[in-house]
Order: C-alpha cells, then sequence, then structure tokens
C-alpha cells in the first residue's frame, strides 16, 4: 500500500514542479 502512496507522491511532485 505504501507503495502506491508514494508513487502517487512522486506524480503530485512532478505536476507541482
Amino acid at each position: 500500500m505504501a507503495k502506491i502512496h508514494d508513487k502517487h507522491i512522486k506524480l503530485t511532485m512532478v505536476q507541482s514542479a
């Protein structure tokens, strides 16, 4: 589960960039 969350966080960070 944590792995999926990590992926989502990474995606958000990329979009925020």
